[in-house]
C-alpha cells in the first residue's frame, strides 16, 4: 500500500512538473510572438526615424553651406556700402567690360 501511494505522488509530481513545463512553453511562446510582433511594428518607425535623420542631416548640411556663401557675399559686398569704395570698384571693372564689348 504505501508502495502504491508513493507511486501514485511520484505520478502526480510528474504530471505536475508537465503541466509547469506546458504553461512556461506555452507562455514563452507567446512572448516570442509578441515580441516579433512588436519588432515588425517597429520596423517602418525605424526605417521613418532614419529617413528623418538624413533628411535633418542634409538640412543642416544646406544650411552650413547657405550661411558659409552668405559670409562670403557679405565680406565680398560688404565694402559697396561706401559709396566711394563702390565707385573705385565699378572704375576698375569698366575696363574689363570693355574688353568684353
Amino acid at each position: 500500500m504505501l508502495e502504491e501511494i508513493t507511486a501514485a505522488e511520484e505520478v502526480l509530481k510528474e504530471l505536475e512538473r508537465n503541466q509547469w513545463l506546458f504553461i512556461y512553453e506555452e507562455k514563452e511562446g507567446w512572448y516570442k510572438e509578441e515580441s516579433q510582433s512588436i519588432s515588425s511594428g517597429l520596423t517602418p518607425i525605424r526605417q521613418e526615424l532614419q529617413r528623418f535623420q538624413t533628411q535633418r542631416r542634409k538640412c543642416q548640411q544646406d544650411a552650413r553651406v547657405t550661411l558659409q556663401a552668405a559670409n562670403i557675399f557679405k565680406r565680398k559686398f560688404g565694402c559697396l556700402e561706401n559709396p566711394s569704395t563702390m565707385s573705385w570698384l565699378v572704375a576698375s571693372e569698366v575696363p574689363w567690360v570693355e574688353e568684353l564689348v
